[in-house]
């Protein structure tokens, strides 16, 4: 029996910190083949009702990006917990087909870790399946000779980001598939 090709997608977050805990701003979210693509952006105070923090090295960090970037990814309204469960909507319907979900994020100590303390913050039930953690930051320096293509959007808003490593992880799993 033939196995089936895993369904991936491609997660980004823009945060307000680089821990588990931290404030979310921006979901962006994509499958591979480009059909299934999320984003919601958060409002910044809603973090705080649940308890995530700001960091405020992180607010210096985005200080010195693009207006582009801060405008878009401080200019969110929604409720934290809205935008948890809508995501967990996106999630279900994406067409699995008897397939293993992949949830791929830049750093296995990233956007999955902080996006699951998010869940649990605002007690909203996580949907993303145990073990479906993929780390695209440790395909991406074992080949680190596959440049990224030329990046497309705004840099450091969670759509673009996630459509632009998306991008790349198809080169890396391309070179993966080919050794």
């Amino acid at each position: 029996m033939e196995k089936k090709e895993p369904f991936r997608i491609m997660l980004d977050l823009e945060t307000l910190g680089v821990t588990p805990g931290c404030g979310i701003l921006a979901i962006g979210a994509t499958s591979l083949d480009f059909k299934h693509r999320f984003y919601d952006k958060i409002s910044p105070q809603s973090n705080k009702s649940y308890r995530l923090f700001t960091d405020p090295s992180t607010l210096e960090w985005w200080n010195k990006q693009s207006d582009e970037a801060r405008n878009e990814s401080f200019s969110g309204y929604l409720d934290l917990a809205a935008v948890l469960q809508t995501f967990n909507i996106w999630l279900s319907e994406l067409p699995l087909e008897g397939r293993k979900l992949e949830v791929w994020g830049n750093g296995a100590d990233f956007d999955l870790p902080i996006l699951r303390v998010a869940y649990k913050e605002t007690k909203i039930k996580d949907e993303i399946p145990p073990f479906a953690a993929r780390c695209y930051r440790t395909i991406k320096e074992m080949f680190p000779e596959i440049e990224k293509p030329k990046f497309v959007g705004a840099k450091h808003t969670a759509i673009a980001d996630a459509r632009n490593q998306a991008e790349h992880l198809l080169l890396l799993l391309e070179k993966l598939r080919n050794r």
